[in-house]
């Protein structure tokens, strides 16, 4: 294998950690805006926030052990 070549787990890596950097990209103001444009676009961010915060595995699991667990 080359040394500029990557493993499968590091292009992996790779594309989440760059997914990540977009995401919180575009949650970011933008600074040339208006502050009362940035506010509007921030209120209708946070659903997508939510959602995204809700289907997230980790809570998926988390919710899954308390319904168990309350049977």
């Amino acid at each position: 294998m080359a040394k500029d070549e990557k493993t499968t787990g590091e292009e992996f890596r790779g594309l989440i950690l760059d997914q990540f950097k977009a995401f919180f990209n575009w949650l970011k103001p933008n600074p040339g805006e208006k502050l009362s444009l940035q506010i509007v676009k921030f209120i209708l961010k946070i659903p997508v926030v939510l959602l995204m915060i809700a289907a997230s595995p980790v809570l998926i699991v988390v919710l899954i052990f308390v319904f168990l667990i309350a049977l």
